[in-house]
C-alpha cells in the first residue's frame, strides 16, 4: 500500500502496473532538436561542450566547456557562462577575470576547469552554488588564477600518448553567484574521476548531499556516494595496494556502490559514459538519469570513414535509466532516448548529456551536446565539432503506460490520498479513450465510482479532472484505502494525482509535444 497524499505519481516503472492486459511502459523520446550554442569565440574554436543548465529565477544560466588548440595542437579547455532570459536564445557576457591570448572579453569563469555546476538556494550551504569539477595539468587552486602564460610547456598535446595522466582528483568548488568560484575543499579523495563526468546534488528526500562520480573497474561506470557534509574528506578510501592505470590515475572499483553500469543484454563492449542524474522536482519518488552509452570500436584501421584510426573510439547516444531512490536504477528501454543524427550532420558522431531541465509552462527542455564525430575522432586543425542542443519533452512524459487500439486496462496497488479531484496527464489522440474505477480494498468497485459511471476521456491533456456522471468529488474517499482500475484504448497515460478541487490546473490547455 503506497501513503501517496496529494503528490504526483509517474509510470516510469511497474511500481502502478498490477494485473496489466495490454498495457506497456513506453519511452517517449523528446523532440524539436535545435542548436542553441555554437563556436562563436577564438577560446571556444574547437568546440562547446554542454555541462549544465540552471533555473535562476530570474532568468537562466548555461555552464559549458570549450576547447581550443593554439599552432602546437596544445589545447585549453576551460568553463564558461552563457547566460538567457527565454532558454532559447544565449548571450555571452563579457566578465573580464580571465585572459584568453591576452585579453579579458570572455566568459571564462573557471580556466582548465570540468564541472557541471548546480543551484539550490534551500540547501544547507554557505553557497548556492557548488560543482565536483576535475582540472587540467594548468589549474592553480589559488584563487582560480591561471598560471604565467609562458607555463605554456606544461600543457599537455592530445598528440601526446600520456594526455589522460593529467590532475583528475575531484574538487568541491562553490560560488556566492555562479561567477566567482573557489575551491570550497579538495581534492575529495585520492581517486582520479575524469573531467566533466561527475556531479553532486541534494536530495531533500534524504536531506544529504549526493555525488554520482565516474569509476573505472576495467570500464566507465557510476559509482555513488551519499554525505552530511560535502566538505568532509576523503569520500572512499583508496586501497593500499591499487596501482595507477593506463591513464596514470587511481580509479574507483569497487571502493563506493556502482549504480550504473552495462549488462549482460549490451551485446557490444561498451560502457557508461556520465550520470546526468535529475531528482524531478514536479512528482514524488522520480530520480531521472540521461547518461551517454559508449560503444568501442575495434583497434584496428578498417571500415568507411576511417572509423577505427583513432585512441579510444566509438559512439555514444544517450539512454533513460529510471529509479525510485537514486540508489537502484532500471532502464525501461533499450532503445536510445535521444538517437544520433546522420552520419555528415552535426549530430552524427555521439551525443552526450548534461546538468539540468528547465519547466516552460507544460514543456520540459532539455540541452545536450552534439557531435559531429564520434568519440576518439578529435582533429586539431578542424572546427566547430560540437554544438550544444535543445529538445522538448512533454511535462511528465518520459515514460507512459501505453494501451494500444485493441485497448487494455490495469489495476494499481492499493493506495491512500488525500486530495478532493483525481487528475490525469493522458493524451487519447483522436481514436483513444480512457475510464477509471476506484475499487475498495477488496477489489469491489465502489459505489458511483463504478467503470460504467465514468465520464469518457479522450485527446489530450497535462491536468484533465476526471469525472463520474459529471461528478469530479472524490474527497469521501480520501484516507481509505483504496485502488485505481485504469481502462484505455490508444492512449498514453503518464501521471495521475489527486488535488484539492482548486488545485486543478487549466484542463482544457492541450499540449502539442
Amino acid at each position: 500500500m503506497y501513503d501517496i497524499g496529494g503528490h504526483k505519481q509517474l509510470f516510469i516503472d511497474e511500481r502502478f502496473l498490477r494485473d496489466a492486459e495490454n498495457v506497456a511502459l513506453v519511452v517517449n523520446p523528446p523532440t524539436g532538436r535545435e542548436i542553441v550554442l555554437e563556436s562563436e569565440r577564438p577560446w571556444e574554436a574547437y568546440r562547446v561542450f554542454f555541462s549544465s543548465v540552471l533555473d535562476v529565477g530570474d532568468g537562466y544560466r548555461m555552464y559549458y566547456t570549450d576547447m581550443a588548440f593554439d599552432a602546437g595542437g596544445r589545447a585549453t579547455t576551460n568553463l564558461c557562462l552563457a547566460v538567457s532570459s527565454d532558454g532559447r536564445e544565449w548571450e555571452r557576457p563579457e566578465l573580464g577575470l580571465f585572459e584568453f591570448q591576452g585579453s579579458r572579453k570572455n566568459n571564462i569563469v573557471a580556466p582548465y576547469v570540468h564541472g557541471a555546476p548546480i543551484y539550490d538556494p534551500t540547501w544547507p550551504f554557505d553557497r548556492p552554488y557548488l560543482m565536483v569539477g576535475t582540472v587540467s595539468g594548468l589549474f592553480d587552486p589559488d584563487g582560480l588564477k591561471p598560471p604565467d602564460e609562458g607555463d605554456r610547456a606544461r600543457r599537455l598535446t592530445l598528440r601526446d600518448p600520456n594526455f589522460g595522466a593529467r590532475p583528475n582528483n575531484p574538487h568541491l568548488f562553490a560560488s556566492a553567484d555562479g561567477v566567482h568560484w573557489e575551491v570550497a575543499v579538495g581534492p575529495l579523495c585520492d581517486f582520479a574521476c575524469d573531467n566533466w563526468t561527475n556531479q553532486v546534488l541534494y536530495d531533500q528526500r534524504l536531506r544529504k548531499f549526493v555525488a554520482y562520480l565516474r569509476a573505472f573497474p576495467g570500464r566507465r561506470t557510476v559509482a555513488r556516494y551519499e554525505t552530511d557534509d560535502p566538505t568532509r574528506t576523503p569520500w572512499g578510501v583508496v586501497r593500499p595496494d591499487a596501482e595507477p592505470n593506463g591513464y596514470g590515475g587511481i580509479y574507483i572499483t569497487n571502493e563506493l556502490p556502482t549504480v550504473m553500469d552495462v549488462d549482460e543484454e549490451d551485446r557490444w563492449r561498451g560502457d557508461v559514459q556520465n550520470p546526468a542524474v535529475v531528482v524531478y522536482p514536479w512528482a514524488e519518488d522520480v530520480y531521472l538519469a540521461f547518461p551517454s552509452l559508449h560503444r568501442y570500436y575495434p583497434g584496428c584501421e578498417a571500415g568507411p570513414e576511417h572509423r577505427f584510426r583513432f585512441f579510444n573510439d566509438g559512439v555514444d547516444d544517450v539512454h533513460l535509466y529510471v529509479s525510485r531512490d537514486g540508489v537502484e536504477w532500471e532502464r525501461p528501454s533499450r532503445w536510445p532516448y535521444l538517437g544520433l543524427g546522420v552520419w555528415g550532420e552535426y549530430d552524427g558522431g555521439s551525443l552526450f548529456t548534461g546538468l539540468g531541465v528547465v519547466r516552460s509552462g507544460n514543456e520540459l527542455w532539455q540541452y545536450y551536446t552534439a557531435c559531429r564525430r564520434t568519440h576518439g575522432g578529435i582533429v586539431p586543425s578542424e572546427g566547430n565539432v560540437a554544438r550544444i542542443c535543445r529538445v522538448r519533452q512533454r511535462l511528465d512524459g518520459f515514460v507512459s503506460a501505453d494501451a494500444d487500439h485493441r485497448g487494455g486496462q490495469f489495476d494499481t496497488p492499493l493506495l491512500r490520498f488525500r486530495g478532493e479531484r483525481l487528475v490525469l496527464n493522458i493524451n487519447c489522440g483522436g481514436m483513444g479513450e480512457a475510464w477509471v474505477e476506484i475499487q475498495d480494498e477488496e477489489g469491489c468497485p465502489v459505489p458511483g465510482f463504478e467503470m460504467d459511471r465514468c465520464d469518457p476521456i479522450d485527446r489530450n491533456f497535462v491536468a484533465y479532472p476526471v469525472t463520474w456522471r459529471n461528478d469530479p468529488d472524490v474527497s469521501v474517499l480520501q484516507g481509505r484505502r483504496v485502488r485505481l482500475r485504469f481502462r484505455m484504448r490508444s492512449t498514453k497515460l503518464y501521471a495521475f494525482q489527486f488535488t484539492g478541487a482548486g488545485e486543478v490546473e487549466d484542463y482544457r490547455r492541450s499540449v502539442h509535444v
